[in-house]
């Protein structure tokens, strides 16, 4: 926004972003960037493309030309981070100097979601606050595990076509970087390491499918994702072992297409509580998703997936998130193995009661003891993290 504000080529960038972004953007190579990473070569390239329309998908618009001005930029220190405290968790502003112009543009609580634009001093919009009852993903706030079922059995795709193109992309895009991550040597390998492990056991290979995708998405693969909660690696979780044991169990494709609807909405549920960015791994959330797609598959009912959610955070939840990077696979795996245990736990008529620790009354009382722990109990976490990275980026 800054950069097609300024409408000329930058000669500086100034970043103000909460240290959640800075944590969460610091350590992951950058698709398109040529293998660079964080934070300034990520603002470079984006006041350089300056095509604020493509939303989350601005890194398309990078070329040679764009690529080798960005790492000027960000290589003659014309690129400057700020980190601003007292401001929401998702908190980005933006300044482009150029020899005529200083364009600022801001963006708060979502990724998308612009809330003032600056022109020399001039505001030139500014986002009316309003009360409302949707997330900030533009969807009605979700009430409860029900509501949720009820969805996922009862939507007309017919009636709702974007919803299936959505959910068709989630599965073109999120298997292709996961073969992609699976035939090459990206990262660290995860899912490399645990497909091989798997002995051809179904789950254990759907799991490995997400793992995968993480490696190649953290080690810079350009190739795109379908996100959940504005997160790639929350929305390979979510989908792919879904995906791929759906594929695996010869499930019709309409069934996959309404356990996908399934999972991305309990993994959205769950992130109503938590909130876009904490100190809480959301790889848990997402397993606790993908867990209920794959249960759906399987012919369960409101009742397992229920005690499977609930099996799953009692257990993985607090898991810690020190930013997206290479890691961010095995605790990816980490938590759809528990995942995977607790639907067999449930299966068996086995879950964890009301009192054990943070499990609530109901599933939904413990998806929301889970997000009070994420929102108010982490923040501390958070801090501790983040300024355990700026030391280690300053040293």
């Amino acid at each position: 926004y800054a950069g097609e504000l300024a409408g000329e080529k930058p000669e500086s960038i100034d970043v103000y972003a909460s240290g959640s972004v800075i944590k969460n953007a610091n350590s992951v190579y950058v698709p398109n960037s040529g293998g660079m990473q964080g934070v300034h070569i990520s603002a470079a390239l984006g006041a350089l493309i300056a095509k604020p329309e493509l939303e989350l998908q601005v890194l398309e618009g990078a070329n040679d030309e764009i690529r080798k001005e960005a790492k000027k930029l960000v290589d003659e220190k014309n690129v400057i981070l700020h980190p601003v405290k007292d401001v929401e968790n998702l908190y980005i502003r933006v300044d482009v100097k150029t020899k005529e112009h200083l364009a600022s543009a801001t963006i708060s609580k979502a990724h998308t979601r612009l809330v003032k634009k600056e022109l020399d001093g001039k505001t030139l919009f500014l986002l009316e606050e309003k009360a409302t009852a949707s997330t900030e993903d533009g969807i009605d706030a979700i009430k409860d595990l029900q509501s949720i079922l009820h969805f996922a059995n009862t939507v007309s795709f017919e009636e709702n076509p974007d919803l299936q193109q959505r959910m068709e992309q989630q599965i073109e895009t999120n298997m292709a970087i996961a073969s992609q991550g699976l035939e090459g040597e990206w990262g660290q390998q995860v899912g490399r390491t645990l497909m091989e492990l798997a002995g051809g056991n179904i789950e254990r290979e759907a799991i490995a499918m997400a793992a995968a995708g993480s490696d190649a998405r953290m080690s810079g693969c350009d190739s795109p994702v379908t996100i959940n909660s504005g997160s790639g690696n929350q929305g390979m979780t979510t989908s792919n072992p879904v995906i791929y044991y759906a594929q695996k169990t010869n499930a019709p494709h309409e069934k996959l297409l309404r356990a996908l609807v399934l999972a991305n909405l309990v993994s959205l549920y769950q992130k109503q509580f938590i909130g876009k960015l904490s100190a809480f791994c959301g790889a848990v959330s997402a397993s606790a998703g993908a867990i209920s797609g794959m249960a759906y598959l399987k012919g369960h009912g409101e009742g397992i997936i229920a005690d499977t959610i609930t099996n799953t955070l009692a257990t993985s939840g607090g898991i810690v998130c020190d930013g997206a990077k290479g890691s961010c696979a095995l605790k990816i795996a980490t938590g759809l193995q528990n995942a995977v245990v607790g639907l067999h736990m449930a299966e068996r008529g086995l879950v964890f009661q009301p009192g054990d620790g943070i499990v609530g009354k109901n599933v939904d009382e413990t998806i929301r003891n889970i997000g009070r722990i994420a929102a108010e109990g982490m923040v501390s976490t958070d801090h501790t993290i983040l300024n355990i990275m700026t030391h280690q980026a300053n040293a």
